[in-house]
């Protein structure tokens, strides 16, 4: 059994222990607040880890002065804060864009990434020629006619036969593109390739474009000026 003394004093230890338990967490509790007002303070009000350069990637057709200039990044902005969705919808107004995502990447980076359309045929307009990609989508007015691109001779008014008509295209085997001299497209199951030689292709709609282009591919060692694929199961040809 303790004596009063001996009580006394374990009870002036347990107090003491008590104290410095509280003194310990207090210590760590104040120490995470300020710690976390100090992360606040870095992310969302300092200049620390604020946007001071933007970074464009995937940049092709676009000039990057263009794509900086529509996107209005507002530097000095800290990243935590920056709206990176607004920056995304004002890029996404220029028609050469497929797709953008806009990424913070710290400490003091903005970074643009860029999808570009791709033209898969040139329609003549007026005196230019605008470009269309695989979607039916008419971008780049105004160009000259290019070398690369085959010409199509449709309807630009027509969003579904420009679509079919991109689909056809992206179809041919490769020995047809590079004998392709314009293509005619009066509706979406008339579609027609002009190739050198004073040949022609009728293709008919852009369906079973995977078994037309094979078809073709072995009709086109038979000397001829027509080669019919539109029906592929029961292709001919004619002339020569």
């Amino acid at each position: 059994m303790q004596t009063p003394e001996e009580f006394v004093a374990t009870f002036r230890d347990e107090r003491a222990k008590k104290r410095r338990r509280r003194w310990i967490l207090g210590g760590a509790v104040g120490g995470f607040v300020s710690a976390a007002a100090v992360v606040v303070w870095l992310f969302f009000f300092s200049s620390v880890l604020a946007a001071e350069q933007v970074s464009v990637e995937g940049a092709v057709l676009l000039e990057e002065q263009e794509i900086l200039a529509q996107a209005e990044v507002p530097l000095g902005t800290p990243l935590a804060l920056l709206d990176t969705r607004a920056v995304e919808e004002r890029l996404k107004l220029l028609q050469d864009l497929r797709d953008v995502v806009v990424l913070t990447d710290y400490p003091n980076t903005v970074r643009i990434l860029l999808t570009e359309r791709e033209p898969v045929f040139q329609l003549p307009v007026g005196d230019s020629y605008s470009w269309v990609d695989s979607e039916g989508l008419v971008f780049r007015t105004g160009q000259a006619r290019s070398g690369l691109l085959p010409e199509a001779r449709t309807d630009v008014s027509d969003a579904r036969l420009l679509v079919e008509v991109a689909r056809a295209v992206g179809q041919l085997p490769q020995e047809v593109r590079s004998d392709l001299r314009f293509l005619e497209a009066r509706s979406v199951d008339r579609i027609e390739f002009e190739l050198q030689g004073d040949r022609r292709v009728i293709w008919g709609s852009a369906d079973d474009g995977v078994l037309k282009a094979e078809v073709l591919s072995g009709l086109l060692k038979v000397s001829a000026s027509v080669y019919d694929v539109s029906a592929p199961t029961h292709p001919t040809t004619r002339g020569r």
